[in-house]
């Protein structure tokens, strides 16, 4: 039943996807070259969101942007480790910014918050599941999944030790960090991973459409006036 669950949840954006393809192979075959393109890489990116998570470990060596709603901290062996948006993207680099490794926690769409245990393990809490995922810093699982509760109404983006308390562990004080520098390829994978920009995209799509100019299809005579 799990399996069938992940099956159809995948099947859906899928199929949305191939509805998008379909429409910017239409307007291609009409003439609207840059539009077909923007509408293709903004589907792309639209469902990239519920595709990439599910992909299992094949993301593992691939660093994905790391710059839009990330919060970034000191990890232990001189490395530092960054929490991406929704998504809950976890991402490993070396001081300097060489990134290292990545992986996904499961905070089941909702927003994340990232930090240390006293272990030196790193702690995702999932402000949905009302529970931490625990890893080694290789990004292998450290311990089963714990629930956690916090002081005050806005939602954690650090786990500080002071306001989010752990059932059966402590956490340690963590050093917040600048976000890891811009690298080429996160930069240009920024439209399969950001829906807003993917919505950009499309609505720049359906702009061309309506006002930019039809290049005429290849092979077709003049127009008659």
């Amino acid at each position: 039943m799990e399996n069938l669950r992940v099956l159809i949840w995948l099947l859906f954006p899928i199929v949305l996807m191939l509805v998008f393809w379909r429409d910017a192979m239409r307007l291609m075959r009409a003439g609207y070259g840059l539009a077909a393109v923007l509408t293709v890489f903004g589907a792309l990116g639209f469902f990239g969101g519920f595709l990439l998570p599910n992909l299992g470990s094949l993301l593992d060596p691939v660093e994905l942007p790391a710059f839009f709603f990330t919060t970034t901290i000191a990890g232990p062996d001189h490395s530092m480790f960054s929490l991406t948006g929704a998504f809950a993207r976890v991402q490993r680099y070396d001081m300097d910014g060489t990134f290292r490794n990545g992986w996904f926690a499961q905070t089941g769409g909702g927003s994340g918050a990232i930090g240390l245990t006293t272990e030196g393990w790193i702690a995702v809490a999932s402000t949905r599941t009302k529970q931490i995922e625990l890893f080694h810093p290789d990004g292998t699982p450290a311990a089963p999944p714990r629930p956690f509760s916090w002081t005050g109404t806005q939602e954690p983006r650090v786990l500080w030790p002071s306001a989010v308390k752990v059932e059966g562990m402590t956490l340690a004080q963590p050093v917040e960090l600048a976000n890891p520098p811009l690298h080429v390829l996160p930069a240009l994978l920024v439209p399969f991973w950001d829906p807003f920009v993917a919505w950009l995209m499309i609505g720049a799509a359906m702009l061309l459409m309506r006002f930019g100019r039809r290049r005429p299809a290849q092979g077709a005579g003049p127009q008659q006036t």
